[in-house]
């Protein structure tokens, strides 16, 4: 990868974390970009991979410059194989509904630990309920406060939705928090998403299954996306 881009070439002992989402105003993608520098302060030898394209690129690498990130981004456009970056990646941070259809199945398969914001395309997807997720970031806190790996169950999960961290896109501190236990506890991290690859390829065995769930996903987008557009009729009724 490195030949292809010099910038996406980085020590062995930095840690890279990739976003997958359009650089967009409304993808989400922000939410990482807004906390890259507070991450960089509290975590030693990051790397931010910012992969994709969308209008709100050049802002996006301006704003990170300026932050004093130059040396520690990377913007490529887009590659010809992603489970090549996914392979090199140490994290994936999703923040949006984009990419449930190619690049979470892919990174799962890739066995990269995930760091999820809550929403209902991405519980749908991961199959917990809201409680489940609150459940979970109360865990991760709770393990990052005690300097814990945060990673041991009482029982080991049934669920892929219990391997991978969760965090509310609305309070970015439990992102930061996540990104961080699972640069502290790289291997175990790593075996938890490991767990969750086998857990995902057990529970979704046939092509059509897979059909089926993006058609679920596109309903729920779909759904979320009238419900907004109502809303914004209705207030300017109003």
């Amino acid at each position: 990868l490195s030949r292809a881009n010099g910038d996406l070439h980085v020590p062995d002992s930095t840690s890279v974390v990739m976003s997958t989402e359009r650089l967009t105003s409304d993808s989400g993608v922000r939410t990482l970009v807004d906390t890259a520098y507070s991450l960089s302060q509290q975590i030693g030898g990051l790397a931010f991979w910012f992969v994709g394209d969308g209008p709100e690129r050049e802002t996006i690498f301006n704003r990170l410059k300026s932050d004093g990130l130059r040396q520690s981004i990377a913007m490529p456009g887009s590659f010809a194989l992603m489970d090549d970056a996914f392979v090199a990646a140490d994290i994936l941070v999703q923040v949006g509904d984009e990419g449930f259809q190619s690049h979470i199945p892919a990174a799962i398969a890739a066995g990269i630990p995930l760091v999820i914001a809550d929403s209902p395309v991405a519980r749908a997807f991961f199959e917990v309920s809201q409680s489940d997720v609150g459940d979970h970031i109360e865990a991760q806190d709770a393990a990052y406060r005690s300097r814990d790996a945060g990673l041991s169950q009482s029982t080991e999960p049934d669920r892929f939705g219990q391997c991978v961290w969760w965090f509310n896109a609305r309070a970015p501190g439990t992102m930061r928090r996540a990104i961080e236990l699972i640069v502290r506890h790289h291997e175990a991290a790593r075996s938890k998403a490991r767990l969750g690859r086998k857990l995902f390829q057990r529970g979704r065995p046939q092509s059509s299954s897979v059909q089926s769930y993006v058609r679920l996903l596109d309903s729920i987008i779909a759904n979320n996306e009238n419900r907004l557009a109502n809303r914004a009729s209705a207030e300017g009724i109003r």
